[in-house]
């Protein structure tokens, strides 16, 4: 799921205050990929505890025919083994290793908000909690940030250093966003070996 902030026009997506809709998600299409193999024996445990529920660190190629999966869209979803003898051979590995592409990777963009700003107040860093100027009470919703720690207020502009990101700068729907990546990365070399 990624967030939903335009439409298929490229138009913002807003309610009738032309304030922006938080929230929205829409999902991304991935393609799920099956390979399946059998090897001499395999350490399954190792292999489920090495790739699985990573992603590739490298361009990656399933198959040497096939194009190359750019780095962090291939996931490992399972890393499968079944011990099975076969007279006249001995014992085998049965493997089954289950990858999902997402062509636009697997970070989480993250809207930058909260209750408190963080600041250098001339002397040391402090956090201050928002309150509400009507009623001087702390405020009850996250309040969206600059991506330095400040409050960010319709029409600004910031210079929000990475990993964020600015989206709509200079309207009254700027937000500032973050790509997180939940999933490690690691090389996929050795995935069927």
């Amino acid at each position: 799921m990624v967030p939903l902030t335009r439409d298929r026009a490229g138009k913002a997506v807003q309610n009738s205050a032309r304030q922006p809709i938080e929230g929205l998600e829409v999902e991304v299409c991935t393609t799920v990929l099956t390979v399946e193999f059998n090897k001499g024996l395999v350490d399954v445990i190792a292999k489920k505890q090495t790739y699985q529920n990573k992603c590739n660190d490298a361009n990656f190629k399933i198959i040497a025919a096939h194009n190359a999966f750019a780095q962090g869209t291939l996931r490992c979803n399972s890393w499968d083994g079944q011990y099975a003898f076969e007279q006249g051979y001995g014992w085998f590995t049965q493997c089954s290793v289950e990858f999902e592409y997402n062509p636009v990777g697997w970070g989480i963009e993250v809207l930058d908000q909260g209750f408190y700003e963080h600041f250098n107040n001339g002397v040391q860093y402090v956090e201050q909690k928002f309150i509400n100027t009507t009623t001087g009470m702390p405020v009850d919703s996250p309040q969206k940030l600059n991506g330095l720690g400040r409050k960010l207020a319709p029409n600004d502009n910031p210079a929000a250093p990475l990993p964020f990101f600015v989206v709509g700068g200079g309207t009254p729907a700027v937000s500032v966003y973050q790509t997180i990546y939940p999933y490690q990365e690691t090389s996929f070399t050795n995935v069927f070996a």
